[in-house]
């Protein structure tokens, strides 16, 4: 099942951008790797400051945790700094759950701190 689409013009261009379908049940967001992982749909988007809704930072950075590249990595340790409390602690409970160390100690960004 596709669960994201990625346009681009030529077969050998750079993506344009990615789609990611998500799933919900009345109106809470259901993270499809652990049906347990849920989430108010108020709360799953914002509306970036050009107008396109996005996904929340947490709920990407938690789909990111699944394989932990080196990109994601870098993308966490650059999302980091500007996570609420509440947010990291979001994160982290979602991720705990799934058997992955995203943050530790001192907001540290590895497979285990």
């Amino acid at each position: 099942m596709t669960m994201a689409t990625s346009p681009r013009r030529p077969s050998d261009a750079p993506w344009l951008c990615e789609f990611l379908l998500n799933e919900h049940e009345g109106q809470q967001w259901v993270y499809r790797r652990d049906p347990a992982v849920r989430k108010p749909l108020a709360e799953v988007g914002v509306i970036a400051l050009d107008g396109v809704p996005i996904l929340v930072p947490e709920v990407v950075l938690l789909y990111k945790a699944n394989e932990l590249t080196e990109k994601d990595e870098a993308d966490f340790r650059s999302a980091l700094p500007h996570l609420t409390p509440s947010r990291k602690a979001w994160l982290l409970g979602r991720s705990m759950r799934r058997g992955r160390t995203i943050l530790g100690q001192g907001d540290c960004v590895a497979r285990s701190c």
